[in-house]
């Protein structure tokens, strides 16, 4: 994809200690007592699937799992919990502004994230029944893991020993991204993915999974409003002399409709979508949410000064939309940094 990013030889993180994105938890207090109770119960079913997902892997037998599904029933129970997740509208009573605001982006991250991948997966494995492969177990596997801690990292008090693991010094690095999206499809359209970029972007799995729900966002979108067959992935480090970031562009062709409706509502500045502000059919939060993890990682003051730095932006050229963000690179130390 051809767009113009901001030169990158400025952009410096204004922190002193590494972001890992606990700022953004929420508390199952902060719900319903019979809401928190659906999120426990959506946890738990991932819970169930993730040990029969690995042995599958493990033995290279995928239909393990196929048997579990049938034996189970899973995918009825899930699909309801699903259905019942999405009817939560209301935080609980009392909260503060700002509260009620985190509550409701981590209820968008929690019911996006990877849970819709996962879902159409299921419904995949259902169909092709006998015919599940060893890849099919694979990205079924990547889909429940990310979600899993995604939602850990949504609501601190969900599962707080394996959450205090999350924490735990673990370096990730940018091939982990790799591995899951390339290739990956969903109805009609398959991820393209390009970049030569192999380093270290997070310290400890409770960051990558906040780097984790920016993507996931943005993928969102891209497969949910995007047109073609195709939606394009591209990892750098930046810049190329002295790397200490990891641009990621997500691109996908959009619709006559589209393009004319983002000319008209941005004025020329469709990086103005990371404001949250604006939304054919969602909630808007998604690039909001983003948007803010990056301001934090850098140590910015506002997703409005992000924006203006080059940290998050849009391109529309023609009839493509090209979104992306930075991440700092992980330096190497020997002290764990998220003590």
């Amino acid at each position: 994809m051809t767009i113009d990013i901001p030169q990158v030889a400025h952009l410096k993180s204004r922190r002193s200690q590494r972001y890992l994105g606990e700022n953004l938890a929420s508390s199952l207090h902060d719900l319903k007592e019979q809401d928190a109770a659906i999120i426990h119960a959506l946890y738990a079913e991932f819970r169930k699937i993730f040990p029969v997902l690995k042995v599958s892997i493990r033995d290279e037998q995928p239909m393990q799992l196929l048997q579990f599904l049938n034996e189970t029933e899973y995918g009825k129970r899930f699909d309801q919990l699903v259905k019942q997740m999405r009817a939560i509208e209301h935080p609980a009573p009392g909260l503060a502004e700002a509260q009620v605001a985190r509550i409701r982006k981590n209820l968008h991250d929690v019911r996006g994230g990877a849970l819709a991948g996962f879902a159409l997966q299921l419904d995949l494995l259902r169909l092709v029944n006998t015919e599940i492969s060893n890849a099919d177990v694979l990205r079924t596997f990547y889909l429940v893991r990310d979600h899993l801690k995604i939602m850990r990292n949504c609501f601190k008090d969900l599962d707080q020993e394996r959450r205090e693991m999350d924490r735990s010094f673990n370096f990730h690095s940018s091939d982990l991204i790799k591995e899951k999206w390339e290739g990956y499809g969903s109805g009609e359209k398959k991820v393209r993915y390009r970049g030569e970029v192999s380093t270290r972007i997070a310290c400890c799995c409770l960051e990558f999974s906040t780097v984790d729900r920016i993507i996931y966002n943005l993928m969102n979108n891209a497969f949910r409003y995007g047109v073609g067959t195709h939606v394009d992935l591209e990892m750098h480090a930046e810049p190329k002399e002295k790397p200490q970031h990891l641009l990621v562009t997500i691109g996908n062709p959009i619709s006559a409709d589209q393009t004319e409706l983002l000319r008209k509502r941005f004025e020329g500045n469709p990086s103005r979508l990371f404001l949250g502000e604006f939304t054919t059919s969602g909630s808007g939060e998604g690039m909001r949410i983003g948007a803010e993890c990056v301001c934090n990682a850098y140590g910015f003051t506002s997703v409005e000064e992000t924006i203006e730095a080059g940290l998050v932006g849009a391109q529309v050229n023609g009839d493509y939309l090209a979104i992306w963000f930075f991440w700092p690179l992980l330096a190497d130390v020997p002290d764990d940094p998220t003590r």
